[in-house]
């Protein structure tokens, strides 16, 4: 009867090779790996943070499963860098003590056949997913990060803006002054945010007006053809000189006769 084998790949491209469990596609440790990276994305999704825990270091594949996850809590920044550097040392330290195994290998208790879990009912339980899950779904795609809703302030009338500590300040007027005196501030608070709401629509409306006033000054001229140049030249021309008229010329012998009446009158 052939294995069914666990395929989870490995980094450099070699499948698991360990028998799967009953049902599954994993074997025990690749099916766990996979359920708390799920675990993770769901509490992700829910804005929580879910708790770091480490397997039993009772051997090498229990210490090389923790190195994984305080990568993968690091990276995520679940956990920071004193938190992660104190959860190493400890894992370097259970390796020290599991030297052992290496000589367990070459003794006759370890060449006997060993027993493995073949089958897994409790999985989808133990880690929240849903019956028979598909544990080959990404975890992002499975469980993507819902959007927060911002609760609505009590006094502005924008409901995507969030509590601010002016909405604290309300809240603890309405406890422990009453309503009379909530009303009051709430007033007081409501004419501010306009008047603020109104600077800064000026100010977006000035520079706006900025930039037209630019847009229409250093525009482009139009580029005319040979004949439109032409026609405004004339056009300019003859605005100019209907502006300022040129004077008659006066001839030579008239400038003669004025001259000769002068000395005459003298």
């Amino acid at each position: 009867m052939p294995t069914n084998h666990c395929r989870h790949l490995k980094e450099d491209g070699a499948f698991c090779q360990m028998p799967a469990l009953r049902e599954r596609n994993y074997c025990f440790f690749h099916l766990r790996e996979r359920g708390r990276r799920l675990r993770m994305a769901q509490e992700a999704a829910r804005q929580r943070s879910s708790p770091l825990i480490l397997p039993p270091l009772e051997d090498m594949t229990a210490v090389n499963a923790g190195l994984t996850q305080v990568a993968i809590a690091l990276a995520f920044r679940r956990i920071d860098q004193r938190t992660a550097g104190l959860l190493l040392y400890v894992l370097q330290q259970a390796a020290s003590n599991l030297k052992f195994m290496l000589t367990m290998a070459a003794s006759s208790e370890a060449k006997e056949e060993r027993e493995f879990a073949e089958e897994y009912p409790g999985f989808e339980a133990e880690f929240g997913l849903p019956a028979n899950f598909d544990v080959d779904t990404p975890p992002e795609v499975a469980f993507p990060p819902q959007p927060v809703e911002p609760e609505p302030s009590p006094y502005r009338s924008n409901p995507w803006q969030r509590i601010n500590p002016e909405d604290v300040e309300l809240e603890e007027l309405l406890r422990t002054k009453g309503e009379e005196a909530y009303k009051k501030r709430q007033a007081q608070l409501s004419a501010k945010h306009w008047k603020q709401t109104e600077r800064e629509r000026r100010v977006v409306d000035e520079a706006r007006w900025i930039v037209e006033a630019d847009r229409r000054n250093y525009a482009p001229a139009p580029k005319l053809t040979p004949e439109e140049q032409r026609a405004l030249d004339l056009k300019v021309i003859a605005e100019y000189e209907a502006q300022y008229p040129k004077k008659k010329p006066v001839a030579s012998d008239e400038i003669e006769i004025k001259a000769e009446a002068a000395q005459s009158g003298r």
